[in-house]
């Protein structure tokens, strides 16, 4: 599977998330799974959800950049660049450039129990919309 940001958007959203693997081996404290690993595109224009996940989360933005705010706070990450995302932050992502951006994501466990979503907070003034 390629990282390559796809040019058609079947869902509408601007998102398309793939599971790239998602390795079961023996239980662990948050399920049967010992690694969650994907990728995530963003058109132009695009947001994610905003959520955090009981553990923490390694991401690699392979394409394009990204805004992405930290608990609240904005920052902005480029291809090449990486994070590690602190268990039970909240966390989201925004394309505002004007092409594609992809990002690879991983994390332990299985993404049903460790992963909480909430509305997102209130934009501000020359956020993306």
């Amino acid at each position: 599977m390629s990282a390559r940001v796809p040019t058609a958007d079947p869902h509408g959203t601007g998102v398309q998330q793939h599971v790239l693997a998602a390795v079961a081996s023996a239980p662990t404290a948050h399920g049967d799974y010992a690694v969650h690993v994907g990728v995530t595109h963003l058109l132009s224009g695009a947001r994610t959800d905003e959520l955090r996940h009981e553990v923490p989360e390694a991401v690699v933005v392979t394409e394009g950049a990204l805004e992405m705010w930290l608990d609240g706070v904005r920052s902005e990450i480029r291809a090449g660049e990486h994070l590690v995302i602190p268990a039970r932050a909240w966390h989201r992502f925004a394309n505002a450039t004007g092409s594609g951006a992809s990002m690879v994501f991983a994390f332990g466990g299985d993404p049903a129990p460790v992963t909480q979503r909430r509305e997102p907070e209130p934009l501000t003034a020359g956020e993306l919309r």
